[in-house]
């Protein structure tokens, strides 16, 4: 048996929200996919309207979660399936038991080590084993053929949900991802996809182009940068402060699949100190390696903290160059209104969203924090990212009165959790 190691595989916590929802397709090859979240285990229940322009869209109640994901509805083989929308990672990985093949399958005989998290003391702990099928995968009424998916037959982690989807590029197992196949098939009118998420548990995903109605004006455009050895979604950005720029030209990973924002420890203790934050190590004797290092703040202080896209260092490259897809004006970005705050330790003590480690390689790993409130859009054929705030008007209404985000209060969980991926994968042939 030979084992081929692969791509670092970027970080993927297990947190987020199960939902159910139905999709409709769009005609001219794009899809409108409405996406809700629910609490992992079972399923909400819904309340459905049509807008004039016959897309459907979810009204429910706001929820306060400690580990989520945006869930979609698929079809994969013979099974209908809730399965997690992760732009950090590729593959798809059905959990043991929930994956019944189509009659057309094909078993590959090989099988994939895949990485969906990182336990520093059980690395073994982090890893999952799959058996590698070719199926038929449909996802709002498009259908990827012959897609190679992970059937989990051990390994300690399960996904939360059925399974997960992954939305970035450079599979684990030397495949083709799902969007990929969709663009490689011509079953969409451009092979771009673009997530719109909001702070009650509502949003939506397009899929074959841009769907302009979610925002006003443009989008800010930057250009996909390469780090570790495949496709990520990852650009280059200015972090901001109050509207000044702190650190120029960071390296960011957007991951829909995870719930902080990550960034080194020694710039997050930076801006710690401009915001009148207090950095706490959780745990000093490991300052050099995985320690993770989190901050403590009165809940009454209203940071304004975000990024700028694109970096104003590509802002100039791309205006020496008439051909760029990159946005010549940069444009801030902030985290919404509360969704800084990652918890209440205690009246008047918030704990922040953004947190401090090692583990990245000097990149800033971003999460769904960011993404709430904006429209982001995924460019596989230009290589590019575009933001924008969504427009306020189209914002689902809650029927409960807190829209605060409660995340865990142990970041030591998250850190273990965190860095799903983060070693990469390999891929076993058998047979």
């Amino acid at each position: 048996m030979a084992s081929i190691n692969l791509s670092l595989v970027l970080v993927y916590l297990c947190t987020l929200l199960l939902l159910s929802i139905p999709s409709l397709a769009l005609s001219g090859g794009v899809v409108h996919v409405p996406l809700e979240r629910g609490h992992s285990g079972h399923f909400k229940s819904v309340r459905h309207h049509h807008d004039i322009h016959r897309r459907q869209e979810i009204e429910d109640d706001i929820l306060t979660f400690n580990g989520q994901l945006w869930f979609a509805p698929f079809r994969v083989g013979n099974s209908n399936l809730n399965l997690s929308i992760d732009t950090g990672s590729a593959d798809v990985a059905i959990n043991t038991g929930r994956y019944s093949p189509s009659y057309n399958s094909l078993k590959l005989n090989q099988t994939a080590e895949l990485r969906y998290g990182f336990n520093k003391d059980s690395p073994e702990n982090s890893d999952i084993q799959v058996m590698l099928y070719a199926d038929d995968v449909n996802f709002g009424g498009m259908t990827a053929k012959n897609l190679t998916i992970g059937d989990q037959y051990t390994g300690a982690i399960q996904v939360p949900g059925d399974g997960i989807v992954g939305f970035g590029g450079g599979t684990a197992t030397n495949s083709t991802s799902f969007f990929e196949r969709l663009c490689e098939q011509g079953s969409v009118q451009e092979c771009r996809f673009g997530l719109a998420l909001w702070d009650n548990d509502s949003g939506s995903q397009h899929l074959g182009g841009v769907d302009h109605s979610k925002f006003s004006g443009q989008l800010s455009v930057a250009a996909v940068t390469p780090i570790f050895t495949s496709f990520r979604w990852a650009v280059h950005s200015d972090i901001v402060i109050d509207g000044k720029v702190f650190f120029s030209n960071v390296r960011v990973s957007l991951d829909s699949g995870t719930t902080y924002i990550y960034g080194p420890i020694d710039q997050v203790i930076a801006i710690f100190e401009e915001i009148g934050i207090m950095p706490v190590w959780q745990d000093p004797s490991l300052e050099s390696g995985g320690a993770t290092v989190t901050g403590y703040y009165p809940c009454d202080l209203d940071p304004q903290f975000g990024f700028r896209f694109p970096s104003q260092a590509d802002v100039d490259i791309s205006l020496l160059d008439s051909n760029s897809p990159v946005s010549t004006e940069s444009e801030n970005f902030y985290l919404m209104q509360d969704a800084f705050r990652g918890d209440f330790t205690k009246p008047n003590n918030c704990t922040s969203v953004v947190l401090g480690t090692n583990l990245t390689d000097g990149v800033w790993l971003v999460g769904q924090a960011f993404f709430l409130g904006k429209y982001v859009d995924h460019n596989f054929a230009a290589k590019t990212m575009g933001f924008a705030n969504l427009r306020p008007d189209l914002r689902v209404n809650s029927t409960a009165a807190d829209t605060t985000r409660h995340y865990s209060s142990n970041p030591l969980v998250w850190i273990t959790v965190v860095s799903l991926g983060v070693l990469g994968a390999s891929l076993l042939t058998s047979g």
